[in-house]
């Protein structure tokens, strides 16, 4: 099982390298923009959610540089 903290930071630099708030991230990838500030407060993640929140990042690849 993917630790959270783990997690935590795949979103952070997915974040950062499509220059979006985590609150859009969670929007976009389970609908709910607490997503992100729930996990850093302990909550814990369904298989379920785990499962959207990977196949989200992976649809959508980090930019290439010009």
């Amino acid at each position: 099982m993917v630790e959270i903290s783990a997690l935590l930071k795949q979103i952070e630099a997915y974040c950062q390298r499509h220059e979006i708030e985590e609150t859009t991230f969670g929007l976009r990838a389970v609908n709910d923009g607490k997503f992100v500030a729930r996990l850093r407060a302990g909550k814990t993640i369904q298989l379920k959610t785990l499962h959207k929140v990977t196949a989200f990042m992976k649809r959508k690849p980090a930019r290439v540089a010009a």
